[in-house]
């Protein structure tokens, strides 16, 4: 059984005990003027097999010189999850994330990271697929997951933690999604990028190991929405495709574009997923990465770049070499 899942509420109800399924709610946020990121999300999957995993994760990337990557992950009992709707506010253990504003605290014996954000919702959710009736008869059928972004470009304002450390960010640029499904696809790669040197821009795109890309840019208060159901197959054009690197072509209109991004490894935050079946996703992930945004409109060209774009591979075996915890650390 799902609810209307439009925006963030819940798409699966997680009281049904017979249910297998996946749901995330993510959210990332970059320091305006340093190399430093926050990734974090509330997760609840239900196995096949009937094991069930409600989680909390947060993965803060450091570029600074004598800094590091931190990653923290904490189950949390099933009676600390608190799922509501209109207005959308989602609570597991210590963590809450609502519409307009998103807190945590982890805390394990190596490290703790709290984190408190506030911001303007968004007036655009982009999902998967414009019809979301299809988007759910495509998960079915394909595997493909259902997917909104509905804080997609938003100005973040708040503070993170780490050992005691915190740093302040104002009017950050950040992101918020959520993602659901029975099943899980084989592999993936997602681009999401809302902080370019050049003019006001946003790109979001996520392949899937069976070619299914939904695409959005946002560009100068213009919104090019790729997620209908030719779009999703045709609007991408892959020109090369390995972790760490991804040049793709976006077809948006009248307007053509390539699209260039490139993760450092030194910033990768490497996790594993525990998908309904029971099997294991790896996700190479990176949330300073390098992106070039190279529009042309048939009389100017543009070129947009970036040293915030988030970007991840993720694959049924580990997309570059390392452990990936929590479930294969």
């Amino acid at each position: 059984m799902t609810t209307n899942a439009t925006g963030n509420r819940a798409y699966f109800d997680w009281p049904d005990p017979g249910q297998f399924a996946r749901e995330v709610w993510y959210s990332l946020v970059n320091h305006p003027e340093h190399p430093i990121a926050l990734w974090h999300r509330l997760t609840l999957v239900r196995t096949a097999a009937g094991e069930r995993d409600a989680r909390v994760w947060a993965a803060v990337s450091d570029g600074r010189p004598a800094n590091e990557n931190r990653f923290v992950s904490q189950s949390v009992d099933s009676d600390a999850i608190d799922l509501t709707s209109g207005p959308f506010s989602l609570a597991l253990g210590q963590a809450r994330l609502a519409d307009d504003a998103a807190s945590g605290r982890i805390e394990t014996a190596e490290t703790s990271v709290s984190w408190a954000f506030e911001y303007e919702p968004d007036s655009l959710t982009f999902a998967g697929l414009a019809d979301e009736e299809r988007m759910r008869e495509f998960a079915d059928e394909f595997g493909t997951g259902v997917h909104w972004s509905t804080n997609q470009s938003v100005a973040m304002t708040g503070e993170v933690t780490v050992d005691g450390e915190t740093t302040r960010f104002s009017d950050a640029p950040g992101h918020q999604g959520h993602t659901a499904g029975g099943s899980t696809p084989d592999g993936w790669t997602w681009l999401h990028c809302n902080d370019f040197a050049g003019g006001e821009a946003t790109v979001e795109v996520l392949q899937t190991d069976a070619g299914f890309a939904p695409a959005c840019l946002r560009l100068d208060g213009e919104r090019h929405l790729l997620n209908g159901e030719l779009d999703v197959f045709e609007a991408v054009t892959t020109e090369s495709n390995e972790p760490g690197r991804w040049e793709f072509d976006l077809a948006a209109g009248d307007l053509s574009c390539s699209v260039s991004v490139a993760a450092d490894p030194d910033h990768w935050q490497r996790v594993s997923y525990l998908t309904p079946d029971g099997s294991l996703r790896y996700n190479a992930h990176c949330s300073l990465a390098e992106c070039t945004l190279t529009v042309d409109d048939g009389t100017d060209r543009a070129r947009y770049q970036s040293e915030t774009a988030r970007v991840e591979w993720v694959d049924t075996a580990p997309p570059v070499p390392g452990s990936y915890p929590p479930f294969d650390g």
